[in-house]
Parts: structure tokens; sequence; C-alpha cells
């Protein structure tokens, strides 16, 4: 057994390393349960040495003793730029581990002033499908990352107050908005390319609502949709570039990789090969591409030959590939609940995204989050 010093050590190391797996986004569900009960065990040993003196910020917010802990470490996360999926993964940790429960952390986390903090209580909210009513006046003129929650959350009660929202011309052009994007997870019917163009014209355009409205349109409503944003000058490579990957068509590879030479549309293409392929695609990308630390090895990558590769393999396969692929497999039912189960972190993300378009119950939750999220 480990004295105590040598098990803070090996918690911090474990807690480092699944940070690094959930930023590969290359990490398989059964890597994420592998190390996540290796973290699990870890830390309820580490539990009985309580109180530690001078932890690292990881293990102090896990094992934080009150609100104001929380929160005052939270502030401290933010100007480290530490994602909020991390985040999340550590409040999940500290309720598993039995230190809070999810209402006390969440009543602390959705009464923060601190934007950031309370987007990571909607989103943590959102993910353990915690009933935040008894927190949050959602009679009131509630705030986007509530609108989001509303629809992510996988309950269609929420469909008639969005639509009385949308409908409010009182309300917030930029909240009706979202609100437009979130009521499409609860059934609601609706013509998504109209949606995009106003968030276009608008100037709310971002990568989250791209990634919604074309999982939710038809191949041909891409097409339409896509050909309007590259004759709009105003968008930028990488949102359009963001935009054909996202769309799961295959016909945009081709296109995508001409566009290795741009570094800023890299981590979109990256996205869309690997979310859309099979492994062998997936394989003529340099694995250190994923890495935390790539800059490092786009410096060691000719985009040019990395171009040639894709677009050779895509002409030798595209009459094997489907029109419209996520993980190689075409995007029924059955094929987005086994790409889920066995797809990796890009893959699994598009994959709940169509399952809770698909499904009003099922709500959106992070592929990276403990244990890999609960089964859909």
């Amino acid at each position: 057994m480990l004295d105590k010093e040598s098990l803070i050590f090996h918690c911090e190391s474990l807690l480092d390393q699944r940070l690094f797996l959930q930023q590969m986004k290359l990490t398989r569900l059964q890597q994420l349960h592998t190390h996540d009960a290796r973290v699990f065990d870890s830390l309820s040993a580490l539990k009985r040495y309580l109180p530690i003196e001078q932890p690292s910020h990881y293990l102090a917010f896990i094992f934080a003793a009150d609100e104001s802990q929380w929160l005052s470490l939270l502030q401290d996360f933010s100007s480290e730029e530490i994602s909020s999926d991390f985040l999340m993964y550590l409040a999940e940790l500290s309720i598993a581990l039995e230190m809070t429960t999810a209402e006390r952390l969440l009543s602390a986390l959705l009464t923060s002033p601190n934007e950031l903090i309370f987007d990571i209580g909607m989103c943590l909210a959102t993910h353990i499908r915690f009933d935040i009513s008894a927190l949050i006046d959602l009679q009131g003129d509630v705030s986007i990352p509530v609108l989001k929650y509303m629809g992510r959350i996988g309950n269609p009660a929420y469909l008639d107050f969005l639509n009385n929202f949308v409908a409010s011309f009182s309300s917030d052009e930029i909240a009706r908005n979202e609100a437009r994007v979130s009521r499409l997870y609860l059934g609601y019917h609706e013509d998504t390319v109209s949606i995009l163009k106003r968030l276009i014209e608008q100037k709310q355009i971002n990568k989250e609502s791209l990634q919604v409205l074309f999982a939710k349109m038809s191949e041909e409503e891409c097409s339409s949709a896509i050909s309007h944003m590259m004759n709009d000058d105003n968008l930028s490579a990488e949102l359009i570039t963001f935009a054909m990957a996202t769309s799961g068509c295959t016909k945009y590879t081709p296109f995508l990789a001409e566009f290795f030479a741009d570094e800023t549309c890299r981590d979109a293409i990256l996205y869309g090969i690997v979310a859309q392929s099979c492994e062998s695609l997936g394989e003529i990308i340099p694995y250190e591409c994923f890495h935390p630390t790539r800059e490092v090895a786009w410096s060691f990558i000719a985009p040019n030959d990395l171009e040639a590769s894709v677009i050779n393999w895509f002409h030798d396969n595209s009459q094997k590939i489907a029109s419209r692929s996520i993980a190689g497999l075409e995007p029924s039912y059955d094929a987005l609940c086994s790409i889920w189960q066995s797809g990796n972190s890009l893959q699994r993300e598009q994959a709940n995204l169509r399952l809770a378009l698909c499904d009003v119950h099922t709500p959106i939750i992070s592929p990276v989050s403990l244990w890999g999220g609960k089964p859909l």
C-alpha cells in the first residue's frame, strides 16, 4: 500500500493523464472506463488521509470542504484556461466520492455571478439530468445557458416554454435565436437553413449552433447551407470548413484536405475527418496531430503531403463509403447507438448529438465525462 505522499503524487498523476486522454479526442469509452476506475479507487484510498496539506488545485476542488472553497478554486481554474469539460469531471468525482451532493454543488455554481462558473453548473446539471427549477426562476427572463439546458436536458416538457419565448417580442433577439436552436432537440420542426441564415445575418453563428443545425439537416439542405456560407465573404474559412466537417457529408473530404495548410482550419478538418471516417482514413493522419501540443507536431508535417494522402484515399474509397458518415457508418439509429459505445470521443460526440435530435428524451452528454458518460 502506498504511503500518503506517494498516494497524493499517484492521484495527481492519474488526473493529469485523464486530462491528456480528454484532450486527445481519439480516446475510446473503454479507455475512459479503465482509467476512471483507477482514478476513483486511488482517490477513495486518499480520502482516508484527509485533510491534505497544500493539495494541487485538482485535489483541492475534489476534496473541498465548502462552497466558498469551490468557487475560489474555480476562479483560479478560469485563469488557467482549463476546459469546462474537465472542471465538470472534477465536480462529478467530488459527488461520486460523496464529498458533496449534486444539489449542494449546483446550488453554489448556479448562484455564482461568474459567467464561466454558472456555465459549468449548467453543463453539469444537463449531464446528470438535474432539475434546476428549485434553484433558478424559469419563468423569469432566463439566460442563454438556461435556454441551452432546456433543449439539451432531454425533457420535452420545456418545449412550450421555448415556443413562447421565441414568440415573445419582449425577449432579446440573441436569446430568442438560442431558443430556436434549443427546441430542435425537443422535436420542433423548423427550416434549419433559415435558422442558419438568420444566425449568420445577426453575426450569431458559432460552432455549437453549426453542429446542431447541420446534424438536423438533410444532405440536400447541407449542400444549400454550405453554398450560402461559401458565398458570404464575412464568414471565416474556419467556420465554413467546420460546417463541412460537422455535416458528416463525405463529399467534402477532398475539399477539407485542401485547407490543411491553413492553421486556423486544422482542428475543424481533423474533427471532420476523424468523426466521419472509418479507421483506415484516420490512420493516414499522424497520431501526433491530435496531441495537446500538436502545434509542435505540425512543424514536422508537410500539409501538401497530407492533403495528397487524404485525397488519394477518398478517390480509392469513394464508391465504398456512405454519402453521409459517422465513424465510417451511415448514421442510422442503431449505428449511432453502437458508435456511442465503441467510437472515439469525436465520433461519440456526433453520435450523441444525432441521438438527442432523434429522441427528445436523450440528453446531451459529454463523451469525456466521468465513466465516459452514462449509457444513453
